[in-house]
């Protein structure tokens, strides 16, 4: 299964409340994808939202703060094809900072 694949089936499983098997998902996602930083940047933004969803902020804001640390290179990389999830990653960390 290719990484676009694994984060849709995360996003299925989300939709059908099973939150723990959509982190594995993910997890696994990061896991293999390497030098894939587009694919790890991903699934680090979905994962922070889900910690969210489940009221864990301790572990969402881990997966948050890789989007912001890594925001250079992914814009250099990516272009911004990943700019609403870094600006979202920076929304969420200033509101668990309030």
């Amino acid at each position: 299964m290719n990484f676009d694949q694994q984060i849709y089936k995360a996003m299925i499983l989300m939709d059908k409340g099973r939150e723990n098997d959509a982190i594995t998902c993910l997890k696994n996602c990061i896991e293999q994808a390497g030098e894939n930083m587009l694919a790890c940047a991903r699934a680090h933004g979905i994962l922070g939202e889900v910690y969210c969803e489940l009221e864990d902020y301790a572990s969402a804001k881990e997966h948050f703060e890789y989007l912001v640390e890594h925001q250079n290179t992914l814009e250099t990389l990516y272009d911004d094809a990943l700019s609403e999830e870094i600006e979202n990653a920076k929304k969420n960390l200033q509101n668990m900072n309030s």
